[in-house]
């Protein structure tokens, strides 16, 4: 009887904790990080805010769920193309368009996320992001032939790269098309997509 309670309040929290990361997910994409607020998430999830604060307690720690979630897609649709400089670098940027949430929590996880996360959060959160590097390692190690401690720079080295570049991954201002042509053009320098392509190529080359 214990066992089968157990394993129902697990199905239970699961549930509860998939609706909530949908629901957080779907708050960002619509309104941003500044509207955000745990109310509004609850009633969005369509649960009590009580059930809510029993998983997560603040806002830096949906997000940094959410990011947790998006990294290990992230790094699951990386991982086939690991082989070969340019389809590694052209999946990284494919996937990172592709996985929901992905650039945008990136770009805010080091600097504003993890600064305000309790410390076993912070803890936590830092271990788990270390598991999704080392399977990119491990990947690497087993396609490239590079020695483990090699395979773990090159990793961090690319997501570093993809860190600087997801800031430039803002969407454009409204009236972009009445900007003038040189401005326009300064846009175009910062673009995400060119920014860590030049960097990857670069990384790549030098650990090769």
């Amino acid at each position: 009887m214990e066992r089968s309670k157990r394993a129902y309040d697990e199905a239970v929290n699961a549930e509860h904790i998939a609706k909530i990361l949908q629901a957080a997910q779907e708050l960002v994409v619509n309104d941003g990080f500044s509207a955000f607020s745990m109310s509004a998430l609850a009633k969005q999830a369509n649960l009590a805010k009580g059930t809510v604060y029993m998983f997560v307690e603040t806002p830096e720690e949906v997000f940094a769920e959410l990011y947790l979630v998006a990294l290990e897609n992230y790094i699951s649709m990386v991982l086939p193309h690991a082989a070969m400089d340019t389809a590694l670098t052209a999946e990284m940027l494919i996937a990172a368009e592709e996985t929901p949430l992905f650039l945008k929590l990136l770009a805010r996880f080091s600097t504003v996320i993890e600064a305000q996360l309790p410390r076993e959060g912070l803890i936590e959160t830092k271990r788990a992001v270390a598991v999704q590097m080392d399977r990119f390692a491990a990947r690497l190690v087993k396609t490239r032939g590079l020695q483990t401690q090699a395979a773990i720079e090159l990793a961090q080295a690319l997501f570093v790269a993809l860190q600087g570049a997801s800031h430039l991954a803002a969407e454009k201002p409204d009236d972009f098309d009445s900007l003038p042509e040189d401005v326009k053009a300064l846009y175009d320098l910062s673009d995400f997509d060119d920014a860590f392509a030049r960097t990857a190529r670069m990384i790549l080359r030098g650990a090769s």
